[in-house]
C-alpha cells in the first residue's frame, strides 16, 4: 500500500511568504539597531554583523563574516573572549547565559582599542544546547569624551 501526502501548495507558499518577511523583517531590526550586534557561533565564526558593527570596527559587513572571529574583536583576544563565555555561564554577571553592562574594549581594523558596555546572551538550539552567542556593543568613547570635558575644570 503506497500513501500520497497531499499538500496543500497554497498553504505552503503562504508560509513561504511569511517566513520570507519575518526574515526581512528581522535583518531590518538588527541593521537599524544603534549598537553594534555581533553574534558568532561555537567557533567564533561570525554570523551577524550589523552597519553598526561596521561602523565602530572600520570593517565591512561582508568582510567581517568572511574573515573575522569573535577572538579578534576584543582587546585581549582569545583570552578576553573565554573570560567573558566563562562568565556568561555563571548566575553573577545577569544570570546564567546573560552578561549585562560589563566593561571591556574592542579593537578596532586598525588595531586601536575602544571602550565598549556589553551585554551578551548565549544562544541555545531547541534542546537547550549552546549553539552560539550573541553580543549587543555600545560604545563608550562619546560619553567618555563628555564625562572628561564636563570634569575638567573651567578656566576663568
Amino acid at each position: 500500500m503506497i500513501t500520497i501526502f497531499n499538500f496543500e501548495l497554497p498553504a505552503l507558499e503562504g508560509l513561504e511568504t511569511e517566513l520570507r518577511r519575518a526574515n526581512n523583517f528581522l535583518h531590518k531590526l538588527l541593521q537599524s539597531a544603534c549598537d553594534a550586534v555581533v553574534a558568532a557561533d561555537r567557533t567564533g565564526k561570525l554570523i551577524i554583523f550589523n552597519d553598526a558593527a561596521a561602523e565602530m570596527t572600520g570593517y565591512s559587513v561582508e568582510e567581517a563574516l568572511d574573515q573575522l572571529n569573535i577572538r579578534e574583536v576584543y582587546e585581549g583576544g582569545p583570552e578576553e573572549a573565554k573570560r567573558i563565555m566563562r562568565y556568561l555561564r555563571t548566575e553573577a554577571y545577569g544570570g546564567k547565559g546573560k552578561v549585562k553592562k560589563y566593561h571591556t574594549h574592542a579593537v578596532d581594523r586598525k588595531g586601536d582599542k575602544f571602550p565598549i558596555s556589553l551585554y551578551a546572551s548565549i544562544i541555545y538550539n531547541e534542546k537547550g544546547q549552546e549553539v552560539g552567542s550573541i553580543g549587543f556593543f555600545h560604545d563608550l568613547r562619546e560619553r567618555i569624551h563628555i564625562q572628561q570635558k564636563l570634569e575638567k575644570p573651567s578656566s576663568s
